[in-house]
């Protein structure tokens, strides 16, 4: 095992800057050089990194990370979003020859009076951690049988608030790769939209978040061919056109154009899936390739988010939050 700490780097800067570091005597264990490439493998997700060996001071990971979907995140943001706190101590398994993986938290760490995160959107834009678990209590809680009995038992679609806390309880629910990738999206999607077309490198992230496994088909698709059908999807006046546009390309169903859609056109576009379906109440299809079928459903989150004064992407989350929680009951 190899041994890891936490270390705020900048502790008189206006938010925390956690700076991974590890014990002189494990440094001979692990890749050599002033900026060598390393893979650090935390809550499942793999982030690839830099780091600094060279014997002249203990080795330390560069803070920049990247995940296999170009998401960018900081050591800080990693480790925040798992909850550790300055001064953590970790072990991390040498996996082959570059990757350490976070096997145990020996101490999460702690926080000087007045240094502590209030509010962890500050650093990555997330719900806080203790809002998080806040909300994860409540779920817990008999003293809350209101939201109990809304996350268990049906879809609240009567009460907004309950649909803003399961909207909330969504970041707690997927990795923190996951929630950068997101992040990045709603950073870049704004200009996409202006230009009325998708490059390819963001269609494929984009075909990626909804189904990985047609990632080749995905890239077979020319340049040209993407920028022409997701400039049509964009301008469409219906659901079946808009679809239609996008399953022209390879390894684009209707699912997986529903999804691109819901970035693409935010104020109009549901995403179809199996959780949403569980959410509302609805039988799965007989296919998945039914337009009619998604317009149906479609309307109905529509529906939702127009009664609530919600954007569609908050009542996206708060269904299949719903049905995770209860499938994992």
């Amino acid at each position: 095992m190899i041994q890891g700490i936490l270390k705020d780097i900048q502790p008189n800067g206006p938010k925390p800057s956690l700076e991974l570091s590890f014990d002189i005597h494990d440094s001979v264990q692990l890749p050599r050089g002033e900026k060598v490439r390393v893979r650090l493998i935390v809550d499942g997700v793999e982030w690839h990194g830099t780091m600094r060996n060279d014997a002249t001071r203990r080795a330390y990971l560069h803070t920049r990370l990247s995940n296999s979907l170009h998401a960018t995140s900081s050591c800080s943001d990693v480790f925040l979003d798992v909850g550790l706190a300055a001064d953590a101590v970790l072990e991390f398994s040498l996996v082959g020859q570059d990757a350490l993986e976070l096997v145990r938290v020996v101490n999460p760490g702690s926080w000087l009076p007045g240094r502590a995160p209030k509010d962890r959107s500050v650093v990555t834009g997330r719900p806080g951690v203790p809002r998080q678990r806040e909300l994860q209590q409540a779920l817990e809680s008999e003293r809350t049988e209101p939201v109990r009995s809304a996350v268990f038992r049906t879809f609240p679609f009567e009460n907004r608030a309950e649909i803003i806390a399961l909207a909330e309880l969504y970041w707690t629910l997927i990795t923190s790769g996951e929630a950068a990738e997101e992040r990045a999206f709603e950073r870049e999607l704004p200009a996409a939209r202006a230009r009325g077309y998708l490059e390819k490198p963001l269609f494929v992230r984009l075909g990626r978040w909804k189904s990985v496994r047609p990632t080749k088909r995905y890239l077979s698709n020319s340049d040209p061919a993407i920028r022409t059908a997701t400039a049509t999807s964009m301008t469409a006046r219906d659901d079946a056109s808009a679809v239609s546009a996008l399953v022209s390309l390879n390894g684009v169903a209707l699912r997986t154009a529903t999804a691109i859609l819901h970035w693409l056109r935010p104020e109009r576009y549901p995403i179809l899936d199996v959780r949403i379906l569980a959410a509302l109440g609805e039988q799965a299809p007989k296919t998945y390739e039914d337009v009619a079928f998604y317009s149906r459903v479609g309307n109905r989150v529509r529906e939702i988010a127009a009664k609530h004064a919600l954007d569609l992407r908050t009542v996206d989350r708060a269904l299949w939050a719903w049905d995770k929680v209860r499938a994992r009951r």
